[in-house]
């Protein structure tokens, strides 16, 4: 099966947002994935339970309250769809876990996507997530704008 392209949502997991705050690889990417969404592509949706996730996440040894408060902005600002950590994510975040194996932070963005009803999930997690294939309605691939080449996306 082919990557969704075009899509009109997107889910961005917590790396992709702590790398984006903090400047890590693939930034670049992340930013004109939200210029484009901003420009009206396409919708971005990301969990609140990303709030608490992208703490641990921060290549600091100790919570960096700058990027901390940078990803509360934007989960909590106009330009996202909050998808709320509910008790329907939670079941299927736990049967996820149970019968794929998902770590449970992965099978909680998972899940999340799936409850949003999105067309793709992004992640940079590329060895805990499946990348490049679909999970139950949702596409998990590395970030991509559409129409970009799919040569060398996962390598």
């Amino acid at each position: 099966m082919a990557r969704p392209d075009p899509y009109s949502t997107v889910y961005l997991d917590s790396c992709v947002l702590t790398r984006f705050f903090a400047r890590g690889d693939g930034w670049e990417r992340v930013q004109r994935i939200m210029d484009a969404a901003d420009a009206g592509q396409f919708e971005i949706y990301v969990s609140t339970f990303s709030l608490v996730e992208c703490l641990a996440q921060s290549p600091n040894p100790h919570p960096d309250v700058g990027l901390d408060a940078r990803v509360l902005d934007y989960v909590g600002g106009a330009r996202v769809v909050p998808v709320e950590f509910g008790r329907e994510v939670a079941i299927q975040a736990r049967e996820l876990h149970l019968t794929k194996q998902y770590k449970l932070g992965d099978a909680i963005h998972i899940a999340s996507a799936i409850e949003a009803g999105v067309d793709v999930l992004f992640t940079f997690d590329k060895d805990d997530f499946p990348i490049g294939t679909k999970v139950g309605t949702v596409w998990v691939d590395l970030p991509y704008l559409p129409g970009e080449p799919t040569l060398f996306d996962h390598d």
